[in-house]
């Protein structure tokens, strides 16, 4: 009898996996599996937002105002005393295994001068500011901090209203923002813009998280980018020329990501995006 108490119990730790890789989930095996560690399928519901996909799947994502209490119900499994990383620090091989949290810079209404440190503890946030459901993506860091300039340079330049009203600004560290350990904060926003380098190095970047986030997400750069790139582009080396035309040959690319595939490939050149602070 023991046994079937906790038979859904053991399936806890794939389903939280799931949730935080924005995989669909079987959810009344997770209400179950939670009610064998004594909690209510009311507190459950209260901490997710759903999205039915069929056959009792769900895509869910955390609410951040609860992402606490979802740090308890991962709590009730048992865990790993150590992170990977430092058992294989014992064999002097701590940089072969990643660590078990990382964390974020973000600006938000409330944080305007200094941006508000996110620690995100194995995929989830220890706390967050109010947030909104719009988010900015700055890859580097130069341009996060001159963020208001940047909001300047996105209306004039590239047609875009950003405004701390209803936008959240994010650093996301280069390519760095691809860490699955963020998906759980990610996945709360509604609309993501990425202001990338006009690069490979961008556009990978950005496929890579069009396709795991379930999202409105836009790649914004100038709206006179041929002018950008021939008064501030320089040559790029052939394989990584060679790199984005497969990648703008693989899969379907929304109409202004293929625009700029298109140019980079035509010049044979890439642009910073540093010089948008020229």
């Amino acid at each position: 009898m023991g046994k079937n108490r906790s038979f859904f119990k053991q399936h806890l730790p794939a389903l939280f996996e799931k949730i935080e890789l924005g995989k669909p989930v079987h959810f009344k095996r997770l209400l179950l599996g939670l009610a064998e560690c004594g909690v209510s399928p009311n507190e459950v519901e209260k901490v997710f937002n759903k999205k039915a996909l069929g056959k009792k799947r769900y895509r869910v994502s955390i609410k951040p105002e609860f992402f606490q209490e979802y740090q308890s119900f991962r709590s009730l499994v048992a865990q790993p005393i150590q992170s990977a990383r430092v058992l294989a620090a014992a064999q002097g091989k701590s940089h072969s295994k990643s660590t078990s949290g990382t964390f974020c810079l973000i600006h938000t209404s409330e944080h305007r001068e200094n941006p508000y440190t996110i620690m995100i503890d194995n995929g989830v946030p220890r706390s967050v500011p109010s947030l909104k459901r719009k988010l900015l993506l700055i890859e580097n860091f130069e341009l996060f901090l001159r963020y208001e300039t940047i909001i300047k340079f996105l209306k004039d330049k590239c047609g875009e209203q950003i405004d701390l009203k209803e936008w959240d600004v994010v650093f996301s560290q280069g390519s760095g923002i691809l860490n699955k350990q963020f998906l759980p904060f990610l996945m709360n926003y509604q609309k993501v813009h990425c202001l990338f380098d006009l690069d490979f190095g961008g556009l990978i970047t950005f496929t890579t998280l069009k396709e795991r986030l379930n999202t409105e997400i836009r790649f914004v750069y100038p709206t006179d980018v041929e002018v950008w790139v021939d008064k501030y582009g320089f040559e790029m080396p052939p394989q990584e020329w060679k790199q984005l035309k497969n990648l703008s040959v693989k899969g379907m690319h929304q109409k202004k990501t293929k625009r700029i595939m298109d140019v980079l490939l035509r010049s044979g050149r890439k642009v910073e995006q540093e010089v948008y602070l020229i």
